[in-house]
């Protein structure tokens, strides 16, 4: 064989191999370029929710007029069960406040006018200024998403092959992962499972979130009334993630009482009002209603998107909405509920 001949059976397989790579890539889609479905994409999984969320926006259809933003918390509230609105939940792990404004103003431009209505779950480790890493400036995701050869770059890699093939190899699994529309699933645990999980939450928080290097985060004032200034078109309706009641009661054994206090009247200064989940109440008692000791399965969080957006009185106190009215009172009566628990487990 000639070394012509070579060169033409080497570029040979070299496009094949490229084109089978860019196949499975567009086919399977992991990093939500592309909008279709099939059988083998039906579960994503949400390696890098900040790329492949922006990817969505970016790419797709964008016939939404709400957001959701939050941490991994809202990421198990579908967007779909926010009644008479269309949301995309644009939650992510780990999102802190100062990351909130960047990823509206990055959706605004892609819908081309601003959001009639923006969700927000707040979570109290968010005020915990020394708490955990920090995310890549949201910035990078964006430019990513906007580079001119960004889908054919991603259809080409082989590390995106390696993500379309864990995808097709957990289809039709039980997994915490993605549907194909943005709703999030979450895995279930045996009993033995889910107790060891509870105890490593609670001890991740006692340690590390609510111990004592817990600095308040002073900049939260700021941020709240930035967010209002900047959108000042969106309605912002805020909600405190609830985490479960043995999680609460960490916080208050760990001495963050005052620093709850303090957030949740920062919080109704800023916003008018907030809808509060915590506290004491049928759904945080029942650790049926956790994965672990801070996220509840996306039932509770149907509850969640019905109770702001429909008119119906809380369930056994879940979802109280707090103003600057009724704020201390609410304060005192959620700490005489958690000082009846733990006077009851004495």
């Amino acid at each position: 064989m000639s070394h012509k001949n070579y060169l033409y059976l080497f570029a040979g397989l070299l496009l094949t191999a490229l084109g089978s790579v860019a196949a499975i890539n567009c086919y399977v889609d992991p990093l939500w370029l592309f909008g279709h479905s099939n059988r083998h994409n039906n579960v994503q999984t949400g390696f890098d929710e900040r790329q492949q969320k922006s990817n969505r926006l970016h790419f797709g259809d964008t016939p939404y007029d709400a957001l959701l933003l939050g941490s991994s918390r809202s990421t198990y509230i579908n967007q779909n069960d926010f009644t008479g609105l269309r949301v995309f939940n644009y939650a992510v792990s780990g999102m802190r406040p100062e990351e909130y404004a960047p990823y509206i103003a990055y959706a605004e431009l892609q819908r081309g006018q601003p959001f009639a209505t923006v969700f927000i779950g707040v979570d109290f480790f968010g005020s915990n200024k020394k708490y955990g890493g920090r995310a890549a400036p949201a910035e990078q995701f964006f430019r990513v998403a906007g580079r001119p050869f960004y889908r054919l770059e991603s259809v080409l890699s082989f590390e995106t092959l390696r993500k379309s093939l864990e995808n097709m190899k957990k289809s039709g699994q039980s997994c915490d992962c993605y549907r194909r529309d943005n709703v999030k699933l979450m895995l279930e645990y045996t009993g033995e499972q889910k107790a060891e999980l509870v105890q490593k939450d609670l001890s991740i928080f006692r340690k590390h979130i609510y111990g004592p290097d817990y600095t308040y985060d002073e900049s939260l004032s700021a941020t709240w009334r930035g967010l209002r200034e900047r959108f000042p078109k969106s309605r912002f309706v805020v909600f405190t993630t609830p985490i479960s009641a043995p999680l609460l009661l960490a916080l208050v054994e760990c001495g963050r009482w005052p620093d709850y206090e303090r957030w949740m009247r920062v919080m109704v200064e800023a916003f008018g009002s907030v809808h509060d989940f915590m506290g004491i109440n049928a759904i945080t008692l029942d650790l049926s209603n956790y994965q672990d000791a801070s996220h509840f399965y996306p039932p509770i969080g149907t509850l969640i998107a019905r109770s702001l957006t429909e008119a119906q009185a809380p369930l056994a106190g879940f979802g109280q909405q707090v103003t600057r009215d009724n704020l201390e009172q609410h304060l005192r009566t959620q700490k005489m509920q958690i000082d009846a628990v733990v006077s009851k487990g004495n």
